[in-house]
């Protein structure tokens, strides 16, 4: 198994499974950050508009939303068009 240190904090866990003939890779990545930031930037907002519509949320992790989009059978480009 090797092991590869991503410059965006992830960690790819390569193995290559040699009686299938195949390679597997997981992906982790610690998103405590996000979550952490988007508590912080949510509690300090303005909220001058009176709905949610045009206030700020959270942010999404990518890793999160490839995941999502894999789940969903939605490719990034019909995400980003819809």
């Amino acid at each position: 198994m090797r092991i590869y240190k991503n410059d965006d904090g992830s960690v790819e866990k390569v193995h290559y499974d040699e009686s299938t003939g195949k390679m597997h890779v997981k992906r982790e990545t610690d998103v405590s950050s996000v979550i952490e930031l988007n508590k912080k930037q949510f509690n300090e907002a303005d909220r001058h508009y009176k709905s949610d519509v045009m206030n700020h949320v959270a942010r999404i992790p990518v890793d999160l939303l490839m995941q999502w989009l894999q789940l969903k059978g939605i490719t990034y480009t019909e995400f980003m068009n819809d």
